[in-house]
């Protein structure tokens, strides 16, 4: 009709933004991605809602889209605990169901050789990438700071805790803190 927003049979391409108050960095980029679906013939609203009210709308299902942050680690069971069938209600609550999804997640996790699992991950990310349950924004960096005095530090990228129990600080570079915590 002229207002610059895609039109099917009387029906426009538009939908709700749902933010939390509490991140501006969401906010900002839901303006910018509000922008650019414009630019394409997207109608956007953006709601900023308080957090305990976002958490609530989400669990729920009562969105459209919104805009998260998951802090997942690269690992089968975070892929299992946030989009399989089995974690709809928990933290599927975007409700993502694949049954060839789930097998092929079961497969890659149970897989007899790392070069078995590889091919089977890839076809897990395809299957997940064509049903496009989300669009991932951004993926953030992790920084890390670890205190001089600790020796035999290793930080791997997809759980920085797995080898914390290696890390060790020398007698001459412990604190008064680190000595009450031995005893």
């Amino acid at each position: 009709d002229g207002d610059g927003i895609r039109e099917r049979n009387g029906r426009k391409l538009e939908f709700e933004i749902l933010v939390p108050s509490s991140s501006q960095v969401r906010q900002r980029m839901a303006v910018i991605l509000q922008e650019q679906l414009k630019k394409v013939g997207v109608g956007t609203s953006i709601s900023v809602i308080e957090l305990n009210l976002f958490g609530n709308r989400t669990r729920n299902g009562k969105f459209e889209t919104a805009m998260l942050s998951w802090n997942d680690d690269p690992t089968p069971s975070s892929i299992r605990q946030t989009w399989t069938s089995k974690a709809i209600g928990d933290a599927n609550f975007v409700g993502y169901a694949n049954p060839r999804f789930d097998r092929l997640v079961d497969e890659a996790s149970f897989a007899p050789d790392p070069a078995t699992a590889v091919q089977k991950w890839r076809a897990v990310f395809s299957t997940v990438i064509e049903d496009a349950p989300g669009i991932w924004l951004t993926s953030l960096i992790q920084p890390a700071g670890i205190h001089q005095r600790y020796d035999n530090v290793t930080i791997r990228a997809d759980q920085w805790s797995a080898t914390l129990w290696t890390w060790r600080i020398p007698a001459d570079r412990l604190t008064e803190r680190d000595r009450v915590a031995a005893r």
